[in-house]
């Protein structure tokens, strides 16, 4: 009785161990994951920084385009 009582018992354990082990590595591979998002943002927020400097640079070049073709008044 005693030895169905300890088997059981361990059985127990271990399946709370190997629960336990998935956890850990269910949480890691999150961690990961996360990880790469958080760098994917970093990029594109680098992307977008880069695009709205060339965008802000192309409608300045503009402006100074438009206002050297300007007549003027003397």
């Amino acid at each position: 009785m005693l030895d169905v009582r300890k088997k059981q018992l361990d059985d127990k354990m271990e399946e709370n161990k190997r629960r336990q082990q998935e956890s850990i590595e269910s949480r890691e591979e999150l961690l990961r994951e996360l990880e790469e998002v958080q760098r994917m943002t970093a990029r594109e927020k680098v992307e977008e920084e880069r695009q709205r400097r060339e965008r802000e640079e192309e409608i300045q070049a503009q402006v100074r385009m438009t206002v050297t073709a300007l007549p003027t008044c003397h």
